[in-house]
């Protein structure tokens, strides 16, 4: 699990994404933006301790792996969204 200050932006292609991190060995847990100092350093001091294992369990470069596997079904869905919008004549 890595927690994630904020909110999720919400995708068609979110199972997708979803599927992308389970293969690295985590979930992505979103709790908004409402947080102390406290509960960021305890955030931040886990999801360290997080990124160690995930570096140990695929390889050191594997964030910008799975960065570019979930920039590239964003990607899809912003074409897909589109192509609704514009549909081929």
């Amino acid at each position: 699990m890595i927690i994630n200050p904020g909110y999720r932006i919400s995708c068609v292609k979110d199972s997708e994404i979803d599927e992308a991190a389970a293969k690295y060995g985590f979930k992505n847990i979103f709790i908004g933006y409402d947080t102390t100092a406290k509960k960021n350093k305890g955030i931040n001091n886990y999801n360290e301790l997080m990124e160690t294992y995930l570096a140990f369990r695929n390889g050191n470069d594997w964030r910008v792996r799975y960065k570019k596997e979930v920039d590239s079904l964003y990607k899809l869905a912003f074409l897909q969204d589109s192509s609704k919008l514009n549909p081929a004549k």
